[in-house]
């Protein structure tokens, strides 16, 4: 990533008029995801571990856009698009209860790229594919709604992506009880994100075009997925960035 960049940025924008200030700061894309985002290691066995940093796709993202982009990963294992899957507990892993914080956090943010809904397909919580489209419409609405107070910045523009499918890969292997059902669910993520997409007037790309969660738990992506996501997502996020 480029971070010391963004820091020399950062410190030159507070001793600058707003006006040069924002000429002079770098775009922003911020990736808001799970643990694909993150950078899970696939495993069926001992799932938390996680690919150095430089290795996942949205740090591999960054070094294929133009040197003036800052890309941010805002990843967490088990986030789900709007459903808390912990009431109660002290983790947020409700995407909508955390994005408009994080945009906060990382403002302004000139592109949003949303990849969530693998999460939301528990068993246990009883989710439909419309269900799940619902919540990353909500996410869309919140990113295009929310302002941080005392602020006039445009919305981000907003790139939705839909993950891939679940593989069956994942029979046998730990998650296998938590995502029964799954992966016949996830089939149709494509389809039910590109409608959101079109009717909230945003971004659409369909992960599962380029990569396959055919590795060892069927759900998380080996290096080679993160490279292949990395340069086939390249050109839409800078699209939204060159966008008046």
């Amino acid at each position: 990533m480029k971070i010391e960049r963004l820091a020399i940025a950062a410190l030159s924008a507070a001793m600058l008029s707003p006006a040069v200030a924002a000429e002079e700061l770098s775009q922003r894309v911020l990736v808001f995801g799970d643990s694909n985002t993150w950078g899970a290691i696939p495993s069926a066995t001992t799932p938390g571990h996680r690919y150095p940093a430089e290795s996942t796709w949205p740090y591999i993202l960054d070094t294929l856009l133009p040197a003036d982009v800052d890309v941010i990963a805002e990843g967490l294992g088990g986030r789900t698009t709007d459903f808390d899957s912990d009431p109660g507990g002290v983790y947020r892993y409700s995407g909508a209860e955390m994005l408009p914080s994080v945009l906060a956090s990382h403002r302004p943010i000139d592109v949003l790229v949303i990849m969530l809904g693998t999460n939301d397909l528990f068993a246990a919580h009883d989710r439909s594919i419309e269900d799940i489209a619902l919540g990353v419409e909500h996410l869309v609405t919140l990113a295009q709604e929310t302002r941080p107070p005392g602020t006039n910045e445009p919305a981000p523009r907003i790139l939705v992506v839909a993950p891939p499918a679940i593989d069956e890969t994942i029979e046998g292997t730990p998650f296998a009880s938590y995502f029964e059902g799954g992966v016949e669910k996830s089939q149709g993520f494509p389809e039910a994100y590109a409608e959101v997409a079109e009717r909230l007037g945003v971004g659409f790309f369909d992960a599962g075009s380029v990569v396959a969660t055919d590795t060892e738990d069927g759900i998380h992506f080996d290096l080679d997925d993160h490279a292949a996501l990395a340069a086939a997502i390249a050109a839409p996020v800078k699209d939204l960035l060159d966008a008046e």
